[in-house]
């Protein structure tokens, strides 16, 4: 074997968030790897912060911070969306004002049920898009098998709608005739998580916005004949659809995985592969250690 200085030689370091490895590679006169002699690994305690929880991860508030940034910019966008759509409905934008707030919640009501005008319909469609209501798979707790709190929520959610109307002896009521319920009759604010233990946290699923939509759209359309106009081969109806409720499919992980730093033109072998977890189990050999601190030995190929 060739001493370290005549030898061709590639380093490679791998920096992570709480590791470093790092691995010398033995190279030919054309540049291809031939060996490994000599690779270490090191880790380190992930860097925590007290919080209100307890200790806690420094990303962790980086992360939620980008991911509110993420949703307001997203919801303005969709008011602007909404704003370039008012032309269609014969409305300039700049000359609609904003609802004043009392009585709002009446109008979104009312606009389920009779007609209203189409200024006040659009308030309410950007109210929709506003507070679209949450869409995604619903999961267990990890420590028991009870639901979640968006899962029950939106469940007593429901069950409150379907005695809204069995009450009222209708087929069904909106989102909005039951916010305008909930306010007037039993005195509680429109917003349904509270945070109070004598009041239930209710949330809103996708679903009901959406059948709402439809409640709303199918009630005002005899009355404005612009809602059944066409627009670039569309209706003005899946134009408004669209800028309420369009939200990107999730993106598949399998193009973010990187190459191999040995093989190139090949992807990085899933954890799941025997290869991996041979490596994984390599590791974890070669960062056992005799004793504490500095001084501690390795442990040989015999042991």
């Amino acid at each position: 074997m060739r001493l370290p200085w005549e030898m061709r030689y590639r380093l490679g370091i791998d920096l992570g968030t709480a590791s470093i490895g790092a691995v010398a590679l033995e190279l030919n006169e054309q540049g291809v790897p031939l060996d490994a002699p000599w690779c270490a690994v090191r880790i380190f305690q992930e860097p925590l912060e007290k919080g209100q929880a307890g200790l806690k991860p420094k990303k962790t508030a980086r992360r939620l911070a980008r991911q509110q940034r993420r949703q307001i910019d997203r919801r303005a966008r969709r008011l602007r969306h909404i704003a370039h759509l008012a032309p269609l409905l014969g409305l300039d934008p700049k000359q609609v004002p904003p609802h004043p707030g009392p009585g709002f919640c009446a109008l979104r009501a009312r606009a389920a049920r009779e007609r209203i005008e189409l200024d006040d319909l659009l308030r309410v469609l950007l109210r929709l898009a506003k507070r679209r209501g949450y869409k995604g798979e619903f999961r267990t707790t990890k420590k028991d098998s009870e639901a979640g709190v968006v899962k029950s929520g939106s469940g007593k959610l429901a069950e409150a709608m379907a005695g809204l109307a069995r009450q009222r002896r209708v087929e069904r009521v909106t989102l909005g005739e039951y916010l305008h319920y909930r306010n007037k009759e039993l005195g509680l604010p429109t917003r349904m998580k509270l945070g109070r233990e004598d009041v239930d946290d209710l949330y809103a699923l996708r679903s009901m916005v959406e059948d709402e939509f439809e409640q709303i759209w199918q009630t005002q359309a005899p009355h404005h004949p612009a809602l059944a106009g066409m627009h670039e081969g569309s209706t003005i109806k899946d134009h408004f659809r669209k800028a309420i409720f369009f939200q990107r499919p999730l993106k598949s992980p399998a193009p973010m995985v990187g190459n191999c730093s040995l093989e190139g033109n090949l992807p990085r072998a899933p954890r799941a592969q025997p290869a991996a977890q041979a490596f994984r189990i390599g590791k974890t050999l070669g960062d056992l250690r005799w004793g504490m601190g500095k001084r501690a030995a390795g442990l040989s190929l015999v042991e």
